[in-house]
């Protein structure tokens, strides 16, 4: 998984929008940091153009099977982008339900008419048509718990990786996000990709502490402000 720069800059800088290789880099770091949640991403190493989405998809299906068996996490993340708008589908094995974390949308608003429908057969489908068995979907309720709202329409994203770090059913996230720490939130993000222990590109971790705006070029002027981001590449290699 590797993230430029440039998209690395333009994602945590005030009010910019989330690209998706970072919410998947985001994802793949903390599957690495917390063992009973796991989180789906698009594997991108090796997709072109003539691949289709049940291939990316069950790709995406294995890399989560990977450390144990699905049915024995008791959550399943994925973040999803519809519509230009991040939100999380969060499949509570515990408690036997969907759960929509959105920072916009609500159980009543016309973005959850046809959602559900759309991504809940899918999952279903997917999960029986890759091997995975045992678990009856079709008895799952459907939940909207409280999700701080964003002040604008550009924050979604942010929202979004919160709620995939932070969610589980004993929290209310009214209390661990707030709108006002957004800007905040952003710097938080990106140190903690820049500085994982997952980050294996030891020469992007230098250089938040030995910035040169001149030498490093136009994403580290751009992204000063925050952290000196400079236009390397920023690169988690797992084993």
């Amino acid at each position: 998984m590797r993230v430029f720069w440039g998209a690395l800059s333009t994602s945590v800088s005030p009010r910019g929008l989330v690209d998706s290789y970072v919410v998947n880099a985001y994802a793949m770091k903390l599957s690495k940091d917390v063992k009973d949640k796991v989180y789906f991403l698009k594997t991108w190493v090796g997709i072109g153009v003539e691949e289709t989405y049940q291939e990316a998809t069950k790709k995406s299906f294995a890399f989560a099977n990977d450390a144990r068996p699905l049915h024995k996490y008791d959550l399943l993340y994925f973040p999803a982008l519809y519509k230009h708008h991040w939100f999380v589908l969060v499949v509570d094995l515990n408690d036997k339900s969907f759960v929509f974390l959105d920072s916009i949308y609500g159980e009543e608003d016309n973005f959850y008419k046809e959602v559900p429908d759309l991504m809940i057969p899918r999952f279903i489908h997917a999960w029986t048509n890759f091997g995975y068995t045992g678990v009856d979907f079709w008895d799952f309720k459907v939940k909207y718990p409280v999700v701080p709202k964003q002040t604008n329409n550009r924050d979604c994203g942010i929202f979004a990786m919160k709620c995939m770090e932070l969610w589980n059913p004993r929290v209310q996230m009214k209390d661990l996000i707030r709108p006002q720490d957004i800007h905040n939130i952003r710097k938080q993000i990106a140190r903690d990709l820049l500085l994982s222990k997952h980050n294996s590109t030891r020469e992007s971790i230098e250089l938040v502490y030995n910035f040169n705006e001149t030498k490093h070029g136009l994403y580290a002027g751009q992204a000063r402000p925050f952290l000196g981001i400079c236009p390397m590449k920023l690169c988690f290699h797992f084993f």
